[in-house]
C-alpha cells in the first residue's frame, strides 16, 4: 500500500488543509486520512477518511465564439481535453462572478453560457473542482457593446428576398459573427462596412410588415429595431392608354394586382 504525507494547516478548530502530493495514476480515487500528531511524535487523533479523486490535467485550446456582447448570454464552447463531468466550470477573468456552470460533452468538448461583463478581452479557463485549481491556457474572449440599429435603406423589397439592404446605427464591431435578423427568427449573415453601417441580403419571407435588427456576436440583440415591409409579386393587369406618340408625353396608367 502506498502512502503519502505532509503538513496540514490549521483552518479552524473543525478544518485544515493540506497539498495534494503527486500521483503516478490518474483518474484514480484515494482515500485521505488525516492524522494528528504532537510535538513528541505521539498520535493524538486520527480521521476514518474520506476519497479524493485524481483526475487528468484539464487543457483549453480554442473558445468559439471568441466574442460576446456585455449582456451576457453568449453560448461558448470549449475545446481542450481532459474534460470531465462534476463539478467543472469556465471562468470568464478572474472574478468570482465570471464562473459559470459547464456542459461537459466530451472529454474534449465543454459548453457555457458568458456571464455579463464589462467591455474588453478576458481569459477563459476551466476548472474541475470549484476553482481550486485552474487552467492557466489564456484563451481570450471579447466582450463588446451592443450596435444600435437606426434605419434601413432600401426599407422594402420583394417577397422573394434578395434585395441587399445597408443598415445605418451606431456601434456596430468589425467582426465574423455580425448577423442580421428579420423578424424574431430570420437569422443571415451581416457584412461589417464601417461602425455605422452593415449589409445584409434579406431572405425570402411572405408579404407583410417585419422588424430588422443587427447583432454584433451572432446571436445577442439588444432593443434597436427598424420597420422593413415585404411586397407581394404582382403582375400587369392593364395599361391605358396603350399607345401613343414617338414625342412621348403620354400619362399611362397601369393597374397591378397581386397574385
Amino acid at each position: 500500500e502506498l502512502r503519502h504525507t505532509g503538513r496540514a494547516r490549521v483552518v479552524s478548530s473543525t478544518a485544515v488543509e493540506c497539498i495534494s502530493p503527486a500521483m503516478q495514476q490518474q483518474r484514480e480515487a484515494v482515500l485521505v486520512q488525516l492524522r494528528i500528531d504532537s510535538s513528541a511524535g505521539a498520535v493524538i487523533g486520527s480521521s476514518a477518511g474520506g476519497v479524493f479523486l485524481y483526475s487528468l490535467p484539464m487543457r483549453v485550446h480554442l473558445v468559439h465564439p471568441s466574442i460576446g456582447s456585455v449582456q451576457g448570454g453568449t453560448m461558448v464552447e470549449v475545446h481542450g481535453s481532459g474534460y470531465a463531468a462534476g463539478q467543472t466550470a469556465c471562468l470568464f477573468g478572474m472574478s468570482e462572478a465570471g464562473a459559470v456552470r459547464a456542459e461537459v460533452a466530451s472529454s474534449s468538448l465543454l459548453s457555457c453560457m458568458a456571464p455579463a461583463a464589462a467591455e474588453g478581452d478576458v481569459a477563459v479557463e476551466v476548472t474541475g473542482n470549484g476553482g481550486a485549481d485552474m487552467t492557466q491556457d489564456g484563451r481570450v474572449f471579447r466582450y463588446v457593446g451592443d450596435g444600435v440599429t437606426e434605419r434601413v435603406e432600401p426599407s422594402f423589397g420583394p417577397e422573394a428576398g434578395g434585395t441587399v439592404v445597408t443598415v445605418v446605427g451606431h456601434g456596430f464591431v468589425s467582426s465574423r459573427h455580425v448577423v442580421c435578423r428579420v423578424g424574431s427568427s430570420g437569422m443571415v449573415q451581416g457584412t461589417w462596412r464601417t461602425s455605422s453601417m452593415v449589409t445584409c441580403v434579406m431572405p425570402a419571407h411572405r408579404p407583410g410588415n417585419t422588424t430588422v435588427e443587427v447583432s454584433n456576436t451572432g446571436g445577442v440583440f439588444g432593443r434597436s429595431r427598424v420597420p422593413y415591409a415585404y411586397i407581394g409579386v404582382q403582375s400587369i393587369v392593364s395599361v391605358a392608354p396603350s399607345i401613343g406618340p414617338v414625342a412621348g408625353g403620354t400619362v399611362v396608367r397601369v393597374v397591378m394586382s397581386t397574385e
